[in-house]
């Protein structure tokens, strides 16, 4: 007999024998132990046994049988393939369980494939596992492993939940023995565990790849593949002690939440981090509940996004650290990308212990995208000083956003915060002193702005936006640059609207300026000095010489608008979308504003305006200078680039030039609707397409009783309004329908003035000088009688013109305030402002004049010197002057023919002003006639004219500019030549 070949086919029957699938089918309704060797209990008395067997657990638990009826299983020392959960009806809540007893242990093993449990009902396995090729979970229940297990290889779970609640339930340590979570599948820890975890996905029900709580602890480590969540869900914080390592693009996020089982609010659920986060991805910190980081993030380059709840960084390394808290303790945290802070998120900082002022910041980062509240809080027994400096954020490069709420602790008395670093420096300062000149920031008596560093401290406190100011004195900025909006900037540029904390207050210029800033907002929304003025109002304040630039919705006052009234501005606006001289969007009545400078659309935008980028209310009685240039632009208008549906322009008008590609008009390049009632302009328009006069295109808006200059503007066709050579524009008989002063026939709200034809366009009646109410010029009886019919009148407002003009102080009513204003202007000649010695330049400054008949001579108070410019008659020239007292109103002008050849006296001039310097920029005043000069028989030699040349001008200028731009026969002259220049002022 061959013996070797018995061998062999004994071998092979005993492992054909061994390798047996099974099903138990035994129901069991109780909470009692079974043995698996049990026939009976299996289906057909068939017990699955063997390397590679599969053993389907499939018998009755009971209906609704909770965790106290679950029977076990005890399965010896045994081997087995794979494993199948599974219950018959599905309808109860416990679980099968796989026990061993003393040295026994279950060992999975499968010949030709890995192991797999497979959870089509959830199951528990409180053996001890044993095995070399670890094993696959699939199925979408729980598998929960409750033995100290000692199986090697790989756990990979690819679907359900998988809950390890005993230590080292995820078998041995060491390379080749780490668990995989799939996405679609979330790991329950409940125990102290050190497996090396890759962890992906959102997870069963969103809870994402891993769940920890209740003082349980994972030290392997962790790498995060893909998009993931860490969810903590224990009051009792569940701590990660290993390496996490996050990759770019990955992100990883660790959610918090309040605890709210069975319906009721408790506690928040925490977790802690004390190992270190590794790498470049993402790290999101959501929810409600509470996140404490204390490991390195030295190794970690990636973006942070604090979302919601508390987040606590502590014990980092100390470098230079100045404490605090995110919580920041000991240490400074250190990312090299953007920390961001969300709307709804919180970032604490601690103040105390090792703190120390005007050292490494406590949170050091690349960028930072600002929102959510700031809380600052200082360590019991710690009291900051007068001069402190506490660095709380320090960027490379410059921040975006802005905290919507500031929470700050109380200091001693005589001491206060100073947040205006906050955003530039990422400081907050302790300062002696009021953080405002006086006030209480009610209506009654409002914060009293003084300074530069009162305006900084309203811009830095977002609490006070909703509170009441007033300057009382002018404020130079000094050149100071800034990369938003000064007081309510935006805090997102990557949305449309307006994200941040608006101004809702009132803020009162009392006639004063704030001069001299620049502000460079590149990419940045909602840029001026105010970023948004949300239902709130700005009254009687004029900003002079700035610079603003951005990318949608740019005006030197504000980006987009609430109720302006009296405000002034004149600078130069660079914009992409929705740019005006005054506001880059108006969403609140504006009433007797005007603009001065420059407007320039630098992009392929929308909206680009003198006075408002796009409109959605209604304007009364303002007016712009403003030239508004673009190359690629649309809806580009002298005052108004794009009126909206619900803009209405009634009684205004716009001097200054407008080009673009297409929708240019020298009022309103593109009108929807809406209306636009008694108005006019005058400027040069250009453009490739769809270019008017007054509109550029009208798309079912109603234009009533409007007009352009087809001399001045360079065409004769409109979407709208009628067309008139300069000479009519300067007659009274073409504004029929007009509400004019001394008239009654049109209303008594005496909305324009025009005193005589042929001298000036009309103007608004609040230019002239305060009580000038009537014509003719000056404060008179003709003044005080239109003034008596309006005496204690109220429901004073923008639509009756401030009762004809009478409300001089804009307070709703005529009453002793005004009337104080009138006499103080009563009977108050016009005066010349100029004297010998002034600072005196030519235009252009060519020394092109004889020697004694310099630009000095126009000023000499000689009527027989002169001064006498070549070239005078083919081009403008004239003087540029600085009277002795600065911020002089200049409202009207005179002129002295000189000793011969009339055909050189001058017969149309245009006056010029300026803050900024004798050499400019320089803003027009008014342009017009010298008519006495130009009549058929020559004027008299030096002889002054005798027809009044004034003008509306409510503008104090230290520097003006007088060019002669007509003499009165160019044949026959070879110059210009005036003997006598004089700028005259009331006030």
């Amino acid at each position: 007999m061959n013996t070797k070949a018995i061998v062999v086919v004994m071998l092979m029957v005993s492992s054909c024998v061994f390798a047996t699938d099974g099903t138990w089918t035994y129901h069991a309704w109780n909470s009692n132990t079974y043995n698996w060797s049990d026939t009976s209990k299996w289906q057909n008395g068939i017990i699955s046994d063997g390397a590679g067997a599969t053993a389907t657990i499939y018998g009755e638990i009971g209906e609704y049988q909770g965790e106290s009826h679950a029977p076990k299983i005890n399965t010896g020392n045994r081997t087995i393939g794979h494993i199948v959960f599974d219950d018959i009806y599905h309808e109860s809540t416990g679980k099968w369980t796989l026990t061993s007893s003393g040295l026994d242990v279950l060992t999975l093993s499968a010949p030709n494939s890995t192991p797999a449990i497979r959870t089509n009902w959830s199951g528990v396995i409180s053996a001890t596992i044993a095995g070399t090729h670890g094993f696959i979970k699939t199925g979408g229940y729980i598998l929960e492993l409750r033995g100290n297990n000692i199986y090697t290889g790989i756990t990979d779970v690819s679907q359900g939940e998988f809950w390890v609640t005993a230590d080292n339930g995820l078998g041995a340590l060491g390379e080749g023995n780490h668990t995989i979570i799939r996405s679609g599948a979330t790991l329950y820890i409940g125990a102290h565990s050190s497996e090396p975890l890759i962890i992906s996905g959102n997870g069963v029900r969103n809870w994402g790849a891993m769940t920890i709580g209740g003082d349980t602890y994972s030290t392997g480590d962790i790498t995060v593949s893909d998009n993931t969540k860490i969810t903590a869900f224990s009051e009792t914080p569940g701590t990660i002690a290993g390496n996490i390592f996050i990759s770019s693009p990955d992100m990883l996020t660790v959610y918090t939440d309040r605890n709210n089982y069975g319906g009721g609010n408790y506690g928040y659920h925490k977790i802690n981090i004390t190992g270190p986060i590794i790498g470049t991805g993402g790290l999101l910190i959501n929810g409600l509940g509470v996140v404490n980081i204390s490991g390195d993030l030295s190794g970690f380059s990636g973006n942070i996004t604090f979302k919601d709840g508390t987040l606590n960084i502590t014990n980092l390394p100390v470098g230079q650290a100045c404490p605090g808290t995110l919580f920041v303790t000991g240490g400074k945290m250190t990312v090299s990308d953007t920390l961001t802070i969300a709307d709804n998120g919180t970032l604490q900082i601690e103040l105390g212990g090792q703190i120390c002022s005007g050292t490494a910041a406590a949170i050091d980062v690349n960028t930072a995208d600002l929102g959510g509240t700031l809380n600052v809080t200082l360590l019991s027994g710690y009291s900051p000083q007068d001069n402190d400096i506490f660095d709380l954020l320090d960027w490379d490069t410059l921040t975006s956003g802005r905290f919507t709420t500031i929470n700050l602790p109380t200091l001693s008395e005589g001491l206060r915060w100073d947040t205006s670093f906050l955003y530039t420096a990422g400081q907050i300062r302790v300062v002696s002193g009021e953080k405002y000149a006086d006030g209480d920031g009610s209506p009654e008596n409002p914060f009293k702005i003084a300074s530069k560093t009162h305006l900084l401290n309203l811009a830095g406190d977002i609490s006070d936006y909703d509170k009441c100011f007033i300057l009382t004195d002018d404020i130079d900025m000094g050149g100071q640059i800034f990369s938003t909006a000064i007081i309510a900037s935006d805090t997102d540029s990557s949305s449309l609207w307006f994200q941040g904390a608006a101004f809702t207050g009132t803020f009162n210029g009392n006639g004063h300026k704030i001069t001299n800033f620049t502000i460079t907002g590149g990419s940045n929304d909602y840029i001026g000095l105010f970023g948004s003025v949300e239902n709130g109002l700005v009254t009687n304040l004029d900003v002079e010489n700035c610079s603003v630039s951005g990318d949608s919705h740019v005006g030197v006052l504000a980006g987009s608008g609430g109720k302006f009234v009296n405000c002034h501005t004149s600078g130069t606006v660079n914009g992409i979308e929705n740019a005006g001289g005054l506001a880059g969007q108006a969403l609140y009545k504006i009433s007797r504003c005007w603009s001065n400078g420059s407007v320039n659309g630098s992009g392929s935008g929308s909206g680009i305006g003198g006075l408002i980028g796009i409109n959605f209310t209604n304007i009364t009685g303002c007016y712009s200078n403003c030239s508004v240039s673009t190359v690629s632009s649309i809806r580009v208008g002298g005052l108004v680039g794009y009126n909206k549906e619900s803009g209405v322009l009634d009684q205004c008008y716009a001097t200054g030039s407008a080009s673009g590609d297409y929708y240019v008009g020298g009022f309103v390049g593109y009108t929807s609707a809406g209306s636009i009632f008694f108005c006019y302009s005058t400027g040069a328009v250009s453009g490739n397409s769809s270019v008017g006069g007054l509109a550029g295109r009208n798309y079912n808006c109603t234009i009533d009783h409007c007009f352009w200059d087809v001399n001045t503007s360079g065409t004769t066709t409109s979407d709208g309004g009628s067309g008139k050579i300069t000479t009519e524009m300067k007659m009274l008989s073409t504004f029929e329908g007009w509400d004019f002063t001394n008239e009654s026939d049109n209303g008594n709200n005496n909305f324009w003035r025009m005193c005589s034809d042929g001298r000036d366009y009309p103007r608004l009646i609040w230019q002239f000088a305060a009580g000038d109410l009537a014509c003719p010029e000056g404060v008179n009886m003709y003044d005080f009688s239109t003034f008596a019919e309006h005496w204690v009148a109220g429901d004073c407002n923008a639509n009756n013109n401030y009762c004809g003009g009478a409300d001089m102080d804009y307070s709703g009513d005529v009453y002793f305030a005004d009337l104080a204003m009138l006499t103080e202007n009563w009977l108050k000649p016009l005066v010349d402002v100029t004297a010998p010695g002034n600072a005196v330049k030519g235009q252009p400054n060519d020394n092109d004049w004889p020697t004694g008949e310099t630009p000095a001579m126009a000023i000499d108070n000689n009527d027989h010197t002169k001064f006498l410019h070549f070239k005078g008659e083919t081009q403008s020239t004239g003087i540029r002057v600085t009277p002795a007292n600065p911020g002089t109103i200049v409202t009207g002008l005179t002129f002295t023919t000189a000793n011969d050849y009339p055909d050189r006296d001058p017969v149309a001039f245009e006056i010029y002003g300026s803050n900024s310097g004798i050499d400019g920029p320089f803003t027009l005043i008014a342009s017009g006639q010298i008519v006495d000069f130009n009549q058929a028989t020559a004027w008299p030699r030096f002889t002054k004219n005798s027809t009044p040349i004034t003008f509306a001008n409510v503008t104090a200028y230290n520097h003006y500019q007088i060019l002669i731009t007509a003499v009165r026969n160019p044949a026959g002259a070879n110059s210009m030549q005036v003997a006598e220049i004089e700028l005259l002022s009331s006030r």
